[in-house]
């Protein structure tokens, strides 16, 4: 018996993604990172409320939403961009890769987040980095 490994691939053909955050209106991208570095049988989902998955991309039909999302090889693997963030977008994202009838798996965390709340962040951190200041007269 003998084992055949692709070269630079570890147990795992698949890494990733990392859990991303992003603000309203704006773009973010996820990363799947495979050893045959293409999209080439990898497939997105996300997780809907009750359990239900939702199909993002399907690599076998190559179709998803141009509008909300951008799907393309990289010379890592394959890279999701989700376009013009909504707070329905936030939730768990899957990359799913499938060789020979096995499939490999990894999910990570999409946060959304406002505009508003980033700037209250920034306000806070200049507020709390004021108190710290003496002011002598």
């Amino acid at each position: 018996m003998f084992c055949v490994r692709l070269a630079g691939s570890q147990d795992k053909p698949l890494r990733g993604p990392v859990s991303n955050f992003g603000y309203v209106g704006y773009n973010v991208k996820l990363f799947c990172y495979s050893s045959l570095k293409t999209c080439l049988g990898i497939n997105w989902f996300k997780d809907k409320v009750g359990g239900e998955l939702e199909i993002i991309y399907n690599s076998s039909t190559r179709s998803y939403n141009e509008d909300k999302y951008d799907v393309r090889s990289s010379n890592e693997g394959c890279q999701l961009t989700v376009k013009h963030l909504e707070f329905s977008d936030a939730g768990k994202v899957t990359c799913e890769m499938v060789i020979s009838q096995r499939s490999f798996n990894g999910t990570a965390i999409l946060l959304v987040f406002s505009k508003l709340r980033q700037n209250i962040f920034i306000v806070i951190m200049i507020l709390e980095s004021i108190k710290s200041i003496e002011v002598e007269f």
